[in-house]
């Protein structure tokens, strides 16, 4: 079987990391186009193919991948149109986390096909060593001929396709956002407590990052609502009040965000049944935000 001609535009993280696995995967790459002349360049040092024209990678593709930032796929496709450089049959997919494939549905008018190709991964930068999508998820979406060919090559690369729908885009990205980005922010709002409590901010990271490795291990085996542990998971009101009140009177400003995540995990406590249904009702009213604690002025 006689694999399909890709080819890229967009020579950032995302695209170089995809471009390498297909070719790993014997997949013949026409070449790759940027708007910057050196992130291309470094792009091919890695990958040892042509650097060609916006319009040439199009025409030359059985599969354009347009691995652009989010806000330039529709003055690509645009000028892809424009330029006459879209054929029949090809497919053009982007690897954005939050469009749908719609944003490329100028490219029908040409007798192609489309669909979003999203890797849920966070990638390096350019020039550093590239990540592995062994056992990533991809989220695909867009038309039949499309997906077919996306879970193709998305099973190539070791990884596992799931299709979503066209209007439940919006909310996988969010839910790939609270679970990489939020994180972040959560592990911030760890460290911004313990340099409160007189750790530096060093210290504070790397007492932490045992803990969080620890946790992750346990979701891997145990799964996420089994891996909740402390003193919500135990119905330890004393201890939540204690934070609370410590939270108030040395960092106000984290107190409303503690107690959301804190009324969170109530219900996952709740749902494991590590708590009764009393215990989860007294630890939301300590959590409200709604309750006003005497704070010093």
């Amino acid at each position: 079987m006689i694999k399909p001609t890709i080819a890229f535009i967009g020579a950032g993280a995302v695209g170089t990391c995809l471009a390498y696995w297909l070719k790993q995967a014997a997949y013949p790459l026409a070449g790759i186009a940027s708007r910057s002349y050196a992130s291309a360049q470094q792009a091919v040092e890695c990958l040892e193919i042509p650097i060609l024209s916006i319009e040439n990678a199009c025409r030359a593709a059985d599969i354009l991948f347009i691995t652009t930032p989010d806000r330039e796929i529709a003055s690509v496709i645009t000028h892809l149109s424009n330029t006459q450089s879209l054929h029949k049959g090809m497919i053009v997919a982007h690897t954005s986390g939050a469009h749908a494939a719609d944003l490329l549905a100028i490219a029908h008018n040409y007798g192609a096909h489309i669909m979003s190709f999203h890797p849920l991964q966070s990638f390096t930068k350019p020039g550093e060593k590239l990540v592995s999508l062994k056992n990533c998820v991809f989220a695909l979406e867009g038309d039949t001929y499309a997906l077919a060919a996306g879970t193709q090559i998305a099973k190539e690369l070791g990884g596992q396709p799931v299709i979503i729908q066209e209007n439940q885009k919006a909310l996988y990205h969010a839910g790939a956002c609270a679970a990489s980005n939020y994180f972040v922010s959560v592990l911030h709002l760890a460290i911004s407590l313990l340099m409160t409590a007189g750790f530096s901010k060093a210290v504070a990271q790397s007492a932490l990052l045992p803990l969080v490795h620890g946790t992750l291990k346990n979701i891997e085996e145990n799964g996420v609502t089994e891996a909740l542990t402390g003193p919500i998971s135990r119905g330890d009101t004393t201890t939540v009040t204690a934070h609370i009140d410590a939270i108030g009177e040395f960092c106000p400003s984290l107190l409303p965000l503690y107690q959301q995540l804190g009324i969170y995990t109530t219900t996952i406590a709740d749902q494991r049944a590590s708590i009764t249904a009393n215990q989860a009702q007294i630890l939301l009213k300590i959590l409200s935000p709604n309750i006003i604690k005497d704070t010093p002025s």
